[in-house]
This record gives structure tokens, C-alpha cells and sequence, in this order.
């Protein structure tokens, strides 16, 4: 079908199964971003990028979570028809438009999905201290390692560097705190380990895609 120009459209982990088939091998593709660790081990072939909301790549059409399909039917109309008119259908569905990224939907600090034993023990370790000045030098050697072999076993292991780590753990708290608390930025900064507001929001935004106002009204409690 798709060497005959038929558009295959795919949506969250309806992508598994275009992958299986081969028809994502050298393309672009996302898919929900809980199964992004999954899909990347299983079809290395494909290009996954899962902070996308929606993907195209010739005539293959992802979305990524659940309820993404909402915006791909609004990314099709506007595609086929007009801008107006998805402008147009969102309102008659009550949908919001303009979402591209699933960044803020991620809760990326779980990937334990390996077998190195030592790394999830730094994982966890790292996962409770989050909050205390610790250098990376000084955890390596808590598990009987160089930190050039610390770096290099965590991100065979994980995909990101122990630093990385760190930041997307805190990165998560924040965002708990962001839901669930009237806390102030700076209040929140802190108890997540950092000492300066800005630096901490501009990582934050780079990382979630919203500033962390932005988050707050968009997941607090008061926003539901």
C-alpha cells in the first residue's frame, strides 16, 4: 500500500505494529512516550522521536498518545482542507489546538528497563538524594568505580549520562510539586536542589516544553 502512495496513518502504540511490518525501517515515527524505551530496543531501524505529538515522513502519518488521534484528525483537516476549518472543528469538539510535543506528558525517570544490577542501585540511590550536593566523583566511588566507567555502564545501560539522570529526577519532582502544592518557584527550586530560579526554568522548560507557570495551569489541581 505504501509503495503504491496510500497514506498509513498509525496512532500511539499502533506504531508497534507498522514497525513489525517494516513499513517505519529509515522513517520518522512516534508513539506513546511510556513505550519509547520498548519500541527504540525492538525496531533500532526506526527514527522514533516520542517527544513528538505528530510525525510525517512521506506518506506515514504517527501520533503518539491515546487521545493524539484528536490531533492528527485536526492535522488532516487542515492539511486536506484549510486552516479555518480545523480552527473551525476543534471548536465544535471542544478540543484545544496547537499541541505538538508530548514533553510534558513524560515521566521519564523510571527507565529501569535493563539488567545492570549496580546502575539501578545508583538509580535508586540517586532516586532518594536528589536533593543533596554530590559529586559524580564521589558516587562512583560509593560502587567501587571510576567515574569514566560509572558514565560509560549508566548510559549502556539507561541511554543518558548520570547527570542527565539526576536532572530528569528532578525534573519530575517539580513537577509533582508544580501539581500538587501553592509552593513558589523558588521555594520548589530548592527543595529539588537548585539554588538559582532561572537556570532551573530554563531547564525545566527545555526539558518539559512548558515553563513551569505554564505547568502549573496547565496540570495543578486548580486547573482541573
Amino acid at each position: 500500500y505504501v509503495k503504491r502512495g496510500t497514506q498509513i496513518i498509525s496512532n500511539c502504540t499502533g506504531a508497534f505494529f507498522l514497525a513489525e511490518a517494516g513499513i517505519l525501517d529509515g522513517r520518522k515515527a512516534t508513539t506513546h512516550w511510556a513505550h519509547a524505551d520498548r519500541f527504540r530496543e525492538r525496531y533500532p531501524n526506526v527514527q522514533l522521536v516520542p517527544e513528538q505529538l505528530i510525525t510525517t515522513d512521506g506518506q506515514v502519518f504517527c501520533s503518539g498518545g491515546g487521545t493524539a488521534w484528536f490531533d492528527m484528525a485536526l492535522y488532516l483537516i487542515e492539511l486536506y482542507i484549510d486552516h479555518e476549518t480545523a480552527i473551525e472543528s476543534a471548536k465544535a469538539m471542544v478540543l484545544d489546538t496547537g499541541r505538538h510535543s508530548q514533553l510534558s506528558y513524560f515521566a521519564t525517570h523510571q527507565n529501569k528497563y535493563h539488567s545492570d544490577e549496580t546502575v539501578k542501585a545508583v538509580q535508586e540511590w540517586v532516586d532518594e538524594h536528589y536533593a543533596e550536593d554530590f559529586s559524580l566523583s564521589w558516587l562512583a566511588e560509593q560502587y567501587a568505580m571510576s567515574p569514566r566507567t560509572l558514565i560509560r555502564r549508566f548510559k549502556t545501560a539507561t541511554g543518558e549520562s548520570p547527570l542527565a539522570y539526576l536532572q530528569t529526577v528532578r525534573i519530575e519532582v517539580a513537577k509533582k510539586y508544580l501539581e500538587i502544592s501553592a509552593q513558589t518557584l523558588a521555594e520548589i527550586t530548592q527543595r529539588v536542589g537548585y539554588e538559582d530560579v532561572s537556570s532551573f526554568s530554563k531547564m525545566f522548560k527545555r526539558k518539559v516544553g512548558l515553563s513551569p507557570r505554564e505547568y502549573r495551569g496547565r496540570f495543578s489541581k486548580s486547573a482541573i
